[in-house]
C-alpha cells in the first residue's frame, strides 16, 4: 500500500481558533490518531504492559508544514506511511503524514509532515525510560506492505 488512509471525519468547532481555522496543534493530534487507528486495524498495540513495565512509542522528533487552512465542517482524511523501513536492529520508526480535505470536487493537501517514534519502556514507579530493543516482528511485517519510494 502507498498510504494508510484514516476514516474521514469533520473538523469540529472546538478544533478551530477565533478565526475559524484549525489550530496547528490539532493537525499533529490527527496524525497521531491516524497512527492509533492504523495500529488497531492491524491488531497491534501502541501501548502495552509486560512485567510491570509500560511499552510504547514516544515521539522524539516532529515537523510539519501547513499548506492550506482547514475550517469548521471540512471533511478531512489523514494519510500516513513509514518514511523508510526500519533497519534490522532499529528501535526508531520514521513516519510521514498528509492531511487532506475535499474542496470543489478535488483533494486539497492542507498539511504534511513527519515524526519519529522510538520503541521504549518506562517503569511507572521509578520513571526510568529505556529502549525496548528491536521493533516487534508483527509490526515489521505490516510495515513491509507499504511501497516506500
Amino acid at each position: 500500500m502507498e498510504f494508510y488512509v484514516s476514516e474521514p471525519f469533520g473538523v469540529r468547532f472546538s478544533e478551530t481558533d477565533m478565526a475559524g481555522v484549525v489550530h496547528f496543534s490539532q493537525i499533529l493530534r490527527w496524525a497521531e490518531n491516524a497512527e492509533g487507528e492504523f495500529f488497531r486495524k492491524h491488531g497491534l498495540f501502541l501501548v502495552s504492559e509486560e512485567a510491570g513495565m509500560l511499552s510504547g512509542w514516544p515521539r522524539v522528533r516532529v515537523e510539519a508544514s501547513f499548506l492550506a487552512p482547514l475550517r469548521y465542517g471540512d471533511c478531512v482524511r489523514v494519510k500516513i506511511r513509514p518514511r523508510s523501513l526500519p533497519e534490522e536492529d532499529s528501535v526508531a520508526l520514521h513516519w510521514m503524514f498528509e492531511v487532506v480535505c475535499m474542496r470543489d470536487g478535488r483533494e486539497l493537501l492542507a498539511a504534511r509532515g513527519s515524526w519519529t517514534s522510538v520503541y521504549a519502556s518506562i517503569n511507572p514507579v521509578s520513571g526510568e525510560l529505556r529502549s525496548r530493543g528491536e521493533i516487534p516482528a508483527d509490526l515489521k511485517k505490516v510495515l513491509k506492505t507499504f511501497k516506500i519510494a
